[in-house]
């Protein structure tokens, strides 16, 4: 046994965590996958991206229509061939909104400019684009690169 929730003198077994049971802080067993709160945990959309289903491309406007809000997780490899610093820059913005097209700026990843790459073929870094959408709302991941940035989504998720 180990003193899970000292501070509220619970004692629990290995594999078990401090949580709410039927409305009352115990020591719980957890089965499964980890947990995540509601709204989310209910629906994975699998990749969606062109390792998945490929049915998610960047430009391109979707709605939630699912019911319930939904969390995006869009991984993507963000691309500089050789640069010039000053102008140079590859960048991907999120829009979320209740109106289409989406113009609200829910995050962005981006890489440039002041960036020089020197090497033949330029350089590439991985990064998430991680947003939510409410219930009917429109979305979408636009590539916003500049001269010779670009970005490639490599994965794309819909957790509901």
């Amino acid at each position: 046994m180990s003193d899970i929730g000292a501070a509220a003198g619970i004692r629990g077994n290995e594999g078990q965590v401090l949580g709410y049971k039927n409305n009352v802080l115990q020591a719980v067993t957890l089965n499964g996958p980890p947990f995540i709160p509601a709204p989310f945990g209910s629906v994975n959309s699998g990749d969606l991206g062109p390792s998945g289903a490929n049915s998610r491309t960047v430009g391109a406007i979707y709605q939630n229509t699912g019911g319930k809000p939904i969390m995006v997780i869009a991984n993507m490899s963000l691309f500089m061939a050789q640069t010039n610093a000053d102008t140079d820059s590859a960048y991907a913005a999120a829009f979320v909104d209740s109106v289409t097209p989406p113009v609200a700026g829910a995050g962005d990843v981006y890489w440039g400019p002041g960036v020089v790459l020197t090497a033949v073929g330029g350089g590439e870094i991985d990064s998430d684009l991680i947003f939510f959408v409410p219930v009917d709302w429109y979305y979408e991941v636009s590539d916003l690169s500049i001269g010779k940035g670009s970005i490639v989504v490599d994965t794309w998720w819909e957790i509901q």
